[in-house]
């Protein structure tokens, strides 16, 4: 997958053998064939993450990115599935606890260190591990299930709640729970590695 990912620049076409195999590969994603309809063309484009995934077009003019890990491992187990949608749920009160601490500058004090930081390389940390906070949310929530976990849509990337009462729920609990603080990115990344695997 790297290889191929490295031949094609980006936004080009893919033809060819890489394009047979493709084809033939989204046929294990879990998504498959709602997800995929009728691929017109494959290409490599950035992800949202600033690397680079494959990506398709349809027939009917939909773009969308797919991960090729879905398509040889299926989806993650549930909790790791859950996990994610509590995150995205979430993620709206986090950038705004992140903007409300810039206050319209671009530079404020790593709460960690004290140094000055950019908005660009500071990252909003839970000082509760996140993981910790969603593990027990949806321990007190055994009745959550794959249903409540929405389809896979076009640009979507990652899972979210199909209701939104239970995404709110979920914010509603974060929001009383989470102790946030705004530090430099590789404070809180040097934190993430040593607590969560």
């Amino acid at each position: 997958m790297s290889a191929m990912l490295d031949r094609w620049p980006a936004k080009a076409t893919i033809t060819g053998d890489d394009d047979v195999w493709l084809r033939d590969l989204i046929t294990s994603h879990p998504d498959y064939p709602q997800k995929f309809g009728d691929v017109v063309r494959f290409f490599v484009a950035p992800d949202a993450f600033g690397g680079r995934c494959f990506w398709f077009e349809r027939s009917d003019g939909v773009v969308d990115n797919f991960g090729t890990g879905a398509c040889i491992d299926g989806h993650p187990p549930l909790r790791r599935r859950l996990m994610i949608a509590c995150r995205a749920a979430s993620q709206p009160d986090v950038h705004a606890f992140k903007a409300a601490y810039f206050n319209g500058s671009r530079h404020a004090p790593c709460q960690a260190t004290g140094e000055t930081i950019h908005w660009d390389d500071a990252h909003v940390d839970h000082v509760v591990p996140f993981v910790a906070l969603a593990t027990y949310w949806i321990d007190t929530h055994p009745d959550l299930s794959l249903d409540d976990i929405a389809p896979d849509a076009p640009g979507a990337t990652g899972d979210t709640f199909k209701d939104p009462s239970v995404a709110d729920a979920f914010r509603m609990f974060h929001a009383s729970e989470a102790v946030l603080r705004v530090v430099k990115a590789s404070v809180n990344l040097s934190r993430g590695a040593r607590r969560e695997v």
